[in-house]
């Protein structure tokens, strides 16, 4: 039997994978899918649809939804998830991070759906925990905060901002020379989660609210 977590894309996948490894989780139990592409209304549905094939094949109990809370509030992002929600299983969340069990005619099966919204300070995504969890010298990646005083009136989102961070980070911080000339393999989050685990903090406080959603999904 395989749970299934839905994530917005790559970078998110390898986070919680990497995230469910250091709570020690069973993740043979667990299948982490990004196959939502970026966040969008189309990306969630066609997520929902691929995922209603997968229910009776693997034996499927719980679905969870774990996407980017962004400037929005919570309330905003819920109607986002029930929209999606309702139009696929007809069905409803009243809270984030609260597990409810439906029982799904079509399936006649009783399934847990739950959904977490990833931030920091109640605004946000991914990038803003990684810079905080972000352990090693970040020398590369801080430069940025004079090039982007220096752009004025051509300066970028906060958002933009801290992907672009993140981006400098695992490349030119934690990078070797000979990794940076095979970047595609080697200069990506994916691999730095994988294999350079070292520089970041998967024990930070900052991360709790996402950790206690993942302990209370796999238990």
């Amino acid at each position: 039997m395989k749970n299934i977590l839905l994530v917005e894309g790559r970078d998110d996948k390898a986070f919680v994978e990497a995230m469910l490894g250091n709570i020690k989780v069973n993740v043979d139990t667990i299948e982490v899918n990004d196959d939502m592409k970026g966040l969008s209304k189309v990306g969630l549905l066609n997520c929902f649809k691929v995922t209603k094939n997968k229910i009776i094949k693997f034996g499927i109990k719980k679905i969870g939804i774990i996407i980017d809370q962004d400037d929005y509030d919570i309330a905003f992002r819920l109607n986002f998830v029930n929209d999606c929600l309702k139009s696929t299983f007809n069905i409803t969340l009243d809270a984030e991070n609260k597990i409810t069990t439906f029982y799904l005619d079509q399936f006649r099966l009783n399934i847990d759906f739950s959904c977490h919204f990833v931030k920091v300070d109640n605004v946000g995504e991914l990038e803003g925990y990684l810079i905080k969890i972000a352990k090693s010298n970040s020398n590369y990646a801080d430069c940025l905060k004079q090039w982007r005083e220096c752009l004025g009136n051509y300066s970028i989102t906060d958002k933009e901002f801290r992907k672009l961070w993140v981006h400098y980070y695992v490349r030119y911080d934690t990078s070797s020379n000979d990794e940076r000339r095979h970047g595609s393999k080697y200069c990506n989050l994916e691999y730095s989660l994988n294999n350079k685990r070292e520089h970041w903090d998967l024990n930070s406080d900052v991360l709790q609210p996402i950790r206690n959603y993942l302990i209370s999904f796999t238990t």
